[in-house]
């Protein structure tokens, strides 16, 4: 549908088709996504975490999700290695401050820990 919209950007017919399916998957919970709560307390000790295992003292970063970043790139060289010590220390050490790694196809993604 969205490539068709870009084709047809005017088209109410499929602006309305899209409109439609947006409120049908709002009703089914389709693209439900829990919100993120990240505070400075999870950030300070994650930037600890990735000091701590880059051994710098200066870490560049923006957002909560250039620093988890950090780590997964990390995580994926350490695989690509084979040191399979560091790859655990990685995702252990996210586990530890509620944040699943899981790796795909296309590399690591990461995730809340449920309840935490």
């Amino acid at each position: 549908m969205n490539k068709y919209l870009k084709e047809k950007p005017k088209n109410k017919t499929l602006r309305k088709g899209l409109e439609t399916f947006k409120e049908l998957g709002k009703l089914l919970n389709l693209f439900w996504r829990p919100e993120l709560k990240v505070d400075q307390e999870l950030i300070d000790r994650l930037l600890e975490f990735v000091k701590e295992i880059k051994q710098e003292d200066q870490i560049k970063f923006q957002t909560f999700d250039d620093l988890i970043g950090i780590v997964v790139s990390l995580r994926e060289e350490a695989r690509n290695l084979k040191d399979y010590e560091k790859s655990d220390k990685l995702r252990d050490g996210l586990e530890e401050l509620g944040i699943v790694l899981e790796d795909t196809g296309k590399g690591g993604k990461w995730k809340f820990k449920k309840g935490f």
